[in-house]
């Protein structure tokens, strides 16, 4: 994954989003999700998502060759204050209701990198939740402070709700599962720089890659998957095999995870918040 730095520039652009006039829910959506029922919903919505793509998506880490089925989808170039990235949007000549959108993308065959797919996931996360007209009602409120053809509009969408977390939080949240820095330097094109992740319910982890994501996999699975692909010798840059040879002939398992966790501990979690959702259920602001 090749834009960590975007993911820390820019997790909090979405939160002046919402503060424009309310659009009302549907009174059948009045009394907002409880804590089972959103835990509930989380796991089967999550563990659905990343079934379909991990079955019709593959991973691309060069931006060059990513495209998609999907008739109403394409990637688009988007310059931030942290650098260069691509995104999915839906076409502005064939935007159609988002939900139908959504099932079109999951279910097209695309290449693409785990940032974006996270990204589709946490948007069809809080479809699921909200429901048909409350989704609807977010895509208004959000489509009033940016064009919903623009890189904002959608990074907005996929962060409503959330509010940071600990890992010690025992419902889902989002967090890019990351490597050690020195797999940046080895392997600059590599696909485990981190892992754009979702914990479940369940204390399993659950992400966009066909081979390793078969099934949820435990947070010591996760992390012996990076280590390995660390010290394999694939995507490792021509000048610097020496130096990554003896490298990882120095470096234990131990002493990985050792220092892979110190290094977590500058990337926080994201969990949907309920009272967000509640709030916006009840009143649309």
């Amino acid at each position: 994954m090749k834009y960590l730095n975007i993911f820390i520039a820019i997790t909090s652009i979405y939160t002046s989003a919402l503060n424009v006039s309310p659009v009302m829910a549907a009174p059948n959506e009045a009394d907002g999700i409880n804590h089972e029922e959103l835990s509930e919903t989380c796991a089967k919505s999550l563990t659905t998502i990343y079934g379909k793509i991990n079955k019709n998506w593959k991973y691309a880490t060069d931006s060059s060759v990513w495209d998609t089925e999907a008739i109403s989808w394409e990637f688009q170039y988007a310059l931030t204050n942290r650098g260069s990235t691509h995104y999915l949007r839906l076409k502005e000549e064939t935007q159609s209701e988002i939900q139908e959108a959504l099932e079109s993308i999951l279910n097209s065959h695309t290449s693409a990198d785990c940032m974006n797919a996270a990204k589709i996931a946490r948007i069809k996360l809080i479809s699921d939740i909200l429901g048909f007209e409350s989704m609807n009602a977010l895509v208004t409120t959000l489509g009033r402070s940016c064009s919903i053809d623009s890189f904002q509009f959608w990074h907005s969408i996929s962060w409503a709700f959330h509010s940071p977390c600990s890992e010690d939080h025992g419902g889902t949240y989002f967090v890019p599962f990351v490597n050690l820095p020195e797999y940046q330097k080895f392997k600059p094109d590599g696909d485990a720089i981190n892992h754009n992740v979702f914990r479940l319910p369940n204390g399993e982890y659950i992400g966009f890659d066909p081979d390793f994501f078969t099934q949820s996999q435990s947070y010591d699975e996760l992390e012996r998957y990076m280590f390995e692909a660390l010290t394999s010798n694939e995507y490792v840059q021509e000048n610097k095999v020496g130096e990554h040879k003896d490298f990882c002939e120095k470096l234990t398992f131990e002493e990985f995870r050792s220092q892979r966790r110190a290094y977590q501990a500058n990337f926080a979690p994201y969990t949907l918040d309920i009272t967000k959702i509640n709030r916006f259920i009840g009143t649309g602001n």
